[in-house]
């Protein structure tokens, strides 16, 4: 009957309308999906990559994993940042004391996950040893600068109290010798660093920042020797200067000594 077949030829036209319109959903619910799926990829790979923190040395590179290094890292660059904007010296050097208690305490940390990590696998705990070099050589950089400062200070405040001409002429300058005596001791503290961070970092620096050392040594060398013949000429007699190898007070007993 025609009625029948028109019926039929409906029915068939309404499932091939539903399954074009199936078909169009099904694709843009697929096309939503992918979209969604690459925002949370790339979202993720942001976070990755605000968090990845790595370190170079020695021409290593040593990624910080764990969530307390990195913390830390952050802390360290973060007062290194404080001290290059203080423009007070005597307030730098208390933020240089707080950075070196920093550092001490990523030291400590690094030793505690490498503990860990060495009883699971020995060559990962490997990677511990770079950070720890890192550490000694940034703790070392940090002690100079800070000496430095103190260096500075100590010359500042002698050069502005006493005249050194009108010292040598007087016979025995104690408070005066003790001042100069502090100057010593920091160059003598600054000159080692120099020396042991060097001799850290022979291997792998360049030429150019070896020369630097190199120039750092000299020049606190002379320094030390200038600051040495005043304390001396102030403190000691002639045979003492002459015969005594101690640098500083000497606990001679013999009266011509002293």
């Amino acid at each position: 009957e025609p009625f029948i077949r028109l019926s039929l030829f409906r029915i068939d036209a309404d499932q091939n309308k539903g399954q074009k319109y199936y078909e169009k959903l099904k694709k843009e619910v697929k096309q939503e999906i992918d979209k969604q799926i690459e925002t949370v990829k790339q979202e993720k790979t942001e976070k990755v990559r605000e968090n990845y923190i790595e370190v170079h040395y020695g021409g290593k590179t040593v990624p910080l994993n764990t969530e307390a290094l990195q913390t830390l890292y952050k802390e360290i660059t973060r007062q290194q940042e404080e001290i290059e904007e203080e423009k007070n010296w005597q307030e730098r050097v208390k933020l240089y004391s707080k950075l070196l208690a920093t550092l001490g305490k990523w030291v400590e940390e690094i030793e505690r996950e490498k503990t860990e990590e060495s009883k699971r696998s020995e060559s990962s705990a490997q990677f511990y040893n770079t950070l720890i070099e890192y550490t000694n050589g940034l703790k070392t950089d940090t002690v100079i600068k800070k000496l430095k400062l103190l260096l500075l200070g100590a010359k500042e405040k002698f050069d502005s109290e006493y005249d050194i001409a009108m010292l040598l002429r007087r016979k025995k300058c104690p408070k005066e010798s003790a001042a100069v005596g502090k100057i010593v001791i920091l160059l003598i503290n600054i000159s080692k660093k120099v020396k042991q961070i060097k001799n850290a970092e022979k291997d792998f620096i360049d030429h150019k920042k070896m020369a630097g050392y190199e120039i750092q040594e000299r020049i606190y060398k002379l320094l030390l020797l200038y600051y040495k013949a005043i304390y001396y000429a102030l403190n000691l007699s002639l045979i003492h200067i002459c015969r005594c190898r101690r640098l500083l007070t000497c606990r001679s007993r013999w009266s011509p000594y002293h």
